[in-house]
């Protein structure tokens, strides 16, 4: 096995030896040398070619320099670990295993950078599809769902409808949503079930379902005086209909029984005598549209999840407030959408491995990367739920990888898993402070830009450059229909920023691939995110 090659640091005189090669381009005179420790890895880059085997290195604003073997160039990149630091400090050349693996990620993750695909998969399975998974892994992944929801501007914590019993939400709101969803399901097992000719299991299933289904509905003898209007108009079966399903709430398990026949018969299509599961349930989805004004929402859940939880394995309301509250409770109803967008990245599972490795399994198993992994490891078909879990481990593997790269040159990056982007980063250079020649430290500005793709925009890269007493916004759009259109909400831009004074908002035409963009950063060296001079 070949030996990875090694340089030895010359200890005599290192910051004068560096200053007379570099010139001033060196920190100030009789600056330390770097402060090695066995062990360390660090990247440093050739400055300079000094006598025969000697360089000058610069890695972390200081120069220090080297005898070695090796050919060495000017500007060339090293990734170095410490291998000794006496008698000699001895540094190892070693391959770039981060920028390896970045790569490998780069190209596993494909052109699908984002979650939302998975989450769909996962609301379509049924729970014969999530035999994979434990139930506090089921758990992080709807909490996660739900978080993403609550992100989208205008629809935080504090804006959540507040279900009343017996009566229906507004207009618009969750109830008839989780409705559809919980057909959906049984729809995707009965269909499975029927297809392994487990004809009865079908009919258990879509019997189980009726019974979910009655419990978000009201109740027939107290409805809302808004559904009370309605009730009038409904077409006799619908009323039939209703009145079945609302006495499956008050009756006993025989009588019960007798209920579901008695709707199995109503809505079975073309009079068939043989109970035909995937037919009832197509009908009975015609006829719960009619009555879906009469959907309680979430507060139904709430009543079966005194007994047991809903085929579809949904949230109630007190576990959506128990999400959004935070187990610490630090974000509760009327939290900013900053906190909520702080969860939703402190889920994604990026300090997995780390809180593994500290024995924090308790908040590890909340994390959408320990599910991912669960449901992959224990997956034993090849279905569209496992595949698109390893599509999703792949993308939080990049981003985590993204991360990596990107505090090699001193940059940090936080991906945004948010349903309205099509792909979203944030990127924020290290603010460190400067050193004048005078010896007086300045506080350098702040920079920092949101790397977007979203629709109908296009590409949206947003530079902010923050100052002691204001910040500067520059929009660079995908096109001059999408600057002139962000132009004419710069008003609104003004008004929303009221933490700092905006000195100034510009909009341009030259926006870009997000995921170039991130690229470009973290294999640009020192390289600027943000271009000053454009």
């Amino acid at each position: 096995m070949k030996t990875p090659p090694v340089l030895s640091v010359i200890n005599r005189h290192l910051a004068t030896a560096a200053s007379a090669v570099a010139g001033s381009k060196t920190g100030a005179p009789g600056a330390d040398p770097p402060a090695f420790s066995a062990g360390q890895t660090l990247r440093a880059v050739v400055v300079a070619a000094n006598a025969a085997d000697q360089f000058t290195l610069e890695a972390g604003g200081s120069r220090f320099a080297v005898q070695t073997k090796v050919p060495l160039s000017p500007g060339q990149s090293l990734d170095l670990q410490v291998l000794s630091t006496a008698p000699a400090v001895e540094l190892q050349i070693t391959g770039d295993t981060a920028g390896r693996h970045f790569s490998r990620a780069l190209a596993a993750a494909g052109t699908n950078r984002d979650l939302s695909a998975f989450f769909s998969l996962l609301q379509q399975s049924p729970p014969s599809g999530l035999a994979g998974l434990s139930s506090a892994s089921l758990e992080a992944l709807q909490q996660f769902a739900l978080l993403q929801q609550h992100a989208v501007p205008g629809q935080e914590a504090g804006s959540l409808p507040q279900a009343v019993p017996g009566q229906a939400l507004p207009p618009g709101d969750d109830g008839p949503e989780i409705l559809r969803q919980i057909l959906a399901r049984s729809g995707a097992e009965i269909r499975s079930l029927l297809a392994e000719g487990k004809d009865q299991s079908a009919l258990a299933s879509l019997k189980s379902t009726l019974q979910d289904v009655a419990l978000l509905l009201q109740d027939a003898g107290q409805p809302s005086p808004a559904a009370l209007s309605r009730l009038d108009q409904l077409s006799p079966s619908g009323r039939q209909l209703f009145a079945l399903l609302s006495s499956l709430q008050q009756t006993g398990n025989t009588d019960r029984e007798a209920i579901l026949n008695r709707l199995l018969q109503q809505v079975q299509p073309g009079g068939n005598t043989v109970a035909n599961p995937a037919g009832i349930l197509q009908a009975l989805e015609s006829g719960l549209t009619e009555l879906s004004f009469l959907v309680k929402g979430t507060e139904g859940l709430l009543h079966r999840a005194a007994a047991d939880s809903l085929q579809g394995g949904l949230p109630t309301r007190s576990q959506e407030e128990a999400v959004l509250t935070g187990r610490d409770g630090t974000a509760g109803p009327g939290s900013k959408g900053g906190e909520l967008l702080q969860q939703l990245v402190e889920r994604l599972g990026l300090k997995l491995e780390g809180l593994l490795a500290a024995g924090n399994t308790e908040e590890a198993v909340q994390t959408v990367k320990f599910a991912l992994l669960e449901l992959v490891q224990n997956s034993a078909e090849q279905g569209r739920l496992a595949e698109g879990g390893r599509q999703a481990l792949n993308t939080i593997e990049f981003f985590q990888l993204a991360q990596l790269q990107a505090i090699r040159q001193d940059a940090l990056v936080v991906p945004l898993p948010l349903p309205f982007l099509d792909q979203g980063y944030l990127l924020i250079e290290n603010d460190r402070e400067q050193t004048g020649g005078d010896g007086a430290t300045r506080e350098t500005a702040r920079r920092f830009s949101l790397l977007l793709k979203l629709t109908p925009l296009g590409n949206l890269r947003i530079d902010f450059l923050a100052t002691g007493d204001g910040v500067y916004i520059r929009f660079n759009c995908a096109s001059k229909e999408a600057a002139d259109y962000l132009a004419t909400l710069k008003a609104d831009l003004d008004s929303a920023i009221t933490s700092t004074a905006v000195h100034g908002v510009s909009f341009s035409e030259n926006g870009e691939d997000p995921l170039g963009a991130l690229l470009r950063k973290i294999r640009a060296g020192a390289d600027s995110l943000i271009d000053t001079n454009a």
